[in-house]
């Protein structure tokens, strides 16, 4: 995160006390420094992208099964080493890693509900494509904007929330598949 986001903002950048990365001991103390910083005035920014299996940062949908209701779910604010669905590892070693699987971690820790759909404001984006009219992305957009919220579909609450959401039109459909 530094040398890809943070030095490159060069004299713009976040100060480094102010940064906080999601590490085993920093993690758990988000929900009391966002509360504090909500109390003091400030606006929540979610920057997000849709994941493969339609998770927000590394909330993926399976992770329903251990809540008894939406309710509970929406207010669990954090996981540390979080199982990772498999099509989230080859996303990433597909959009990340040249495809080198074996270079991502199985396990992340990761904000949940609880944090995310606090956000006052919320700007996302959907790129995934491959090219050749080859892409990974679409069924997730499409699932994203057209099915109800529910827990087994993380994305799906993103709708929610005020603010942007960025994709490529190629994204936008129809989802046919294409035979020549």
């Amino acid at each position: 995160m530094e040398n890809a986001l943070f030095n490159p903002l060069g004299e713009l950048t976040v100060p480094p006390a102010q940064r906080n990365f999601a590490t085993k001991t920093n993690l758990p103390t988000y929900p009391e420094k966002i509360a504090a910083l909500k109390a003091d005035g400030a606006r929540l920014v979610l920057v997000y992208g849709i994941g493969r299996m339609c998770h927000i940062a590394f909330w993926e949908p399976t992770f329903a099964a251990d809540y008894a209701t939406a309710a509970e779910w929406e207010k669990a604010p954090y996981r540390i080493g979080a199982k990772i669905h498999p099509l989230t590892v080859e996303q990433n070693a597909l959009t990340s890693f040249k495809s080198r699987t074996t270079l991502v971690p199985c396990r992340a820790n990761t904000i949940g509900p609880g944090l995310f759909l606090q956000a006052d404001y919320a700007i996302g984006g959907a790129d995934g494509t491959l090219g050749r009219g080859m892409q990974w992305q679409g069924m997730s957009l499409w699932m994203t904007l057209r099915h109800e919220t529910t827990p087994w579909i993380t994305s799906t609450y993103i709708p929610t929330l005020p603010g942007r959401l960025f994709f490529l039109s190629e994204l936008a459909g129809p989802l046919v598949a294409e035979c020549n």
